[in-house]
């Protein structure tokens, strides 16, 4: 009889340390998931934010030589939050093709900002700066 109740007993304590040790990985399966979901949040949120930066941009593209033209220090304001956005992409550890990728994309920003720093320069030569114009717009739109 003394022997059952210890056997029981050991079963017992045995059930409860498996299911501790089941809860216990679970448990850090679950974190591991949440973890990889507020990293890919914050990754849309970033993209979100660069999105929102360069509609800006192309806004004050489109709205220059108009009368509603934004002033030229604000312009330049949202073409440094632009870059700044931009620049975010590439603070993470990245893998080497995603390096690859934001790399490429980093060179199309830095062309983007040639394209518009030339509108903005540009004045004699109105076909020349209509063609600059849209070439930015295409470019800011890819």
């Amino acid at each position: 009889m003394k022997k059952k109740i210890y056997f029981v007993l050991f079963l017992l304590i045995v059930c409860f340390l498996a299911g501790g040790f089941y809860i216990t990985k679970s448990i850090d399966k679950v974190t591991g998931k949440l973890e990889t979901i507020i990293t890919l949040n914050k990754v849309e949120f970033l993209r979100e934010t660069l999105l929102n930066k360069i509609v800006v941009v192309q806004a004050d593209l489109l709205l220059k030589d108009t009368p509603h033209a934004r002033q030229v220090d604000t312009f330049v304001q949202h073409v440094e939050e632009m870059v700044q956005a931009a620049g975010h992409c590439s603070n993470c550890h990245h893998e080497e093709r995603v390096l690859n990728r934001i790399t490429y994309f980093q060179q199309m920003i830095d062309q983007y900002i040639k394209k518009l720093s030339r509108i903005y320069t540009l004045r004699a030569n109105e076909a020349r700066l209509k063609k600059e114009k849209q070439s930015a717009f295409d470019l800011g739109q890819a």
